[in-house]
């Protein structure tokens, strides 16, 4: 699960330097779950989420939501605003 990881987190940074970046879904469970218990895809997701977070506070702050579940999802403020995402400001990047 770690070169999953990796690689999720590498499509994530290529995404927001090219500008793709406004609601993507990243490690998404449906994909890994023949190769990968729950628990190892969940600890995938917290792993994700953690490199994708620091990634945003640090280059990106207040600009994008990171949620995770089925998979970690990163939206940007404004996709959020436009969708109506309910809460979605307790999950801003800051």
């Amino acid at each position: 699960m770690n070169y999953e990881v990796e690689d999720q987190y590498n499509i994530f940074v290529k995404d927001v330097e090219t500008g793709l970046l406004s609601h993507e879904l990243y490690l998404r469970e449906d994909e890994y779950e023949d190769e990968y218990s729950h628990s190892a895809i969940d600890r995938g997701h917290i792993l994700l989420s953690e490199r994708i977070r620091k990634y945003l506070h640090d280059k990106l702050p207040n600009q994008y939501c990171l949620f995770v579940d089925w998979c970690v999802r990163v939206i940007s403020v404004e996709m959020a605003e436009k969708k109506n995402i309910s809460n979605y400001k307790n999950y801003i990047v800051k």
